[in-house]
């Protein structure tokens, strides 16, 4: 069982290992070319902000996001609060953006049902039609920032295509009345109206009994500072570390649920559920009924930011940027000496969630297998979500030799 390939950043393998009607046992295998950072040494920062998001399409704002926060810390420089706001709405607008694909692709083919065309169409101009309407020069992540001229009526617009999709296909009710959802049971009822790709996939998923399965006992990954971070990233387990992470000596989970666990229905579905099925998708749902106001917030009275942006030719210096991408932490870590790039290393939230003894693993293992296990265990990955294309393999256990 294989997923599509988002670009050439590796896939991922889970085997698993099949013995008694469970999943006794689960390898995660990686071809994620971790040391593709290393393409950037001893070329110009600049040169090198332009080409990364080339690299990462599924993220591209993100990792344009994290490069540049990491540059400026290395170089000392200080965005306005115009750039900074901007920026963050063009990172929330790309987690809209991904959240939606998933909800409107993966959660339509596990329905059965053909996606929307014109919600599709609408995701797809998300991130693009922001970005424009607040850097109409694409300069945004430029250090120091770019040539901000923000556009409120298209903003306004943007805001209206997300509200759009999520009301008519996703939530069925208005985004902040979704918000109002407060535990189990009203959850359970929105769900129970079918009104909605959302309502009816959470639905089926309790129906199916699967709404606790694939718990773990993986904690989330908690505030990192860059002080905290910088021993990992240049000591001796470097390589280790941004392959196989762990904080405080296990693994960690990143990403959606991470970030929603606070909000009141999260942290009921949590207790009653554990960090299964149904309270991991109800976090995105939650993170994306929450966005149009977050972004609403970003670009209100958003005043244009014309200062010119700041060339880094001679300065030399280590810096780290963290950003919270759709999947979740991504850190960038940057050494520059005279405006070239001397070092760099790239964390994903990939390596956190798939790591061999994380989220995943943990969550897949014991789990009963019957004749749905391919579209139990597709939507378990799906609900953690690689940034990366992914296959599954499954092996009965080996028979164990008679003693002699």
């Amino acid at each position: 069982m294989t997923s599509p390939v988002y670009g050439t950043e590796g896939m991922l393998t889970m085997r698993l290992e099949l013995d008694a009607g469970r999943i006794t046992a689960v390898d995660v295998g990686s071809t994620r070319p971790l040391g593709v950072a290393r393409i950037f040494l001893g070329k110009p920062v600049g040169e090198v902000l332009a080409t990364l998001p080339l690299l990462y399409s599924v993220c591209a704002t993100a990792q344009s996001a994290a490069a540049v926060a990491a540059v400026e810390a290395a170089l000392y420089i200080n965005p306005s609060e115009p750039q900074r706001r901007a920026r963050e709405a063009m990172l929330l607008a790309e987690t809209a953006r991904e959240h939606l694909v998933r909800c409107l692709l993966g959660w339509g083919a596990w329905l059965g049902e053909r996606p929307d065309p014109r919600a599709l169409a609408l995701t797809g101009r998300l991130r693009g039609e922001l970005a424009t309407a607040l850097y109409p020069e694409s300069d945004g992540f430029r250090p120091g920032g770019g040539r901000l001229l923000p556009n409120q009526v298209q903003l306004a617009k943007v805001l209206d295509s997300l509200e759009l999709v999520l009301t008519g296909v996703v939530l069925g009710v208005p985004s902040q009345t979704w918000l109002e959802i407060g535990d189990a049971t009203g959850l359970a009822a929105w769900a129970a109206e079918g009104r909605s790709m959302g309502a009816r996939t959470l639905a089926q998923v309790a129906t199916l009994g699967w709404s606790d399965l694939a718990s773990s006992a993986v904690p989330p990954l908690g505030e990192t500072t860059a002080e905290e971070l910088e021993p990992w990233f240049t000591g001796p387990a470097a390589d280790t570390f941004i392959s196989q992470p762990t904080w405080d000596g296990q693994p960690r989970e990143t990403g959606a649920l991470a970030r929603e666990i606070h909000r009141p229905l999260i942290a009921d579905l949590n207790r009653h559920q554990g960090n299964g099925l149904l309270t991991r998708l109800t976090a995105r749902l939650s993170e994306l009924a929450a966005l149009p106001g977050r972004i609403a917030t970003a670009v209100e009275g958003l005043e244009p930011d014309t200062a010119p942006s700041l060339a880094p030719s001679d300065g030399r210096g280590a810096g780290i940027g963290q950003v919270e991408a759709a999947r979740g932490r991504l850190v960038h870590r940057v050494e520059i000496e005279s405006g070239m790039i001397r070092g760099y290393r790239i964390l994903a939230p990939t390596e956190w969630n798939f790591h061999p003894h994380g989220v995943l693993a943990r969550g897949l293992e014991g789990l009963p297998v019957g004749s749905d296990l391919s579209a139990l265990v597709a939507l378990i990955v799906e609900a953690v979500d690689p940034c990366v294309g992914y296959q599954i393999e499954t092996t009965p256990r080996p028979a164990t030799a008679p003693a002699s």
